[in-house]
């Protein structure tokens, strides 16, 4: 979900967890990397789109119900 602006571990796996955290901690580049990337990606995601897909999904799943969005 976060794309490339995040970096991803096992949760369950508290070294890889302790290095990713480290590998973004000690370097300022890849922080301002990701924080410009995380900027870009937040662009994708809107009030809008998320009321009109939750209104889509509660069609989907009741048959005819009226949503307004």
């Amino acid at each position: 979900m976060g794309g490339q602006a995040a970096r991803y571990f096992d949760p369950r796996d508290l070294d890889a967890m302790i290095e990713t955290l480290a590998a973004v901690a000690g370097n300022d580049d890849l922080r301002h990397e990701m924080s410009a990337q995380g900027l870009e990606r937040a662009r994708l995601f809107s009030w809008r789109r998320s009321a009109l897909e939750t209104a889509h999904l509660y069609q989907t799943l009741v048959p005819g119900i009226e949503v307004l969005v």
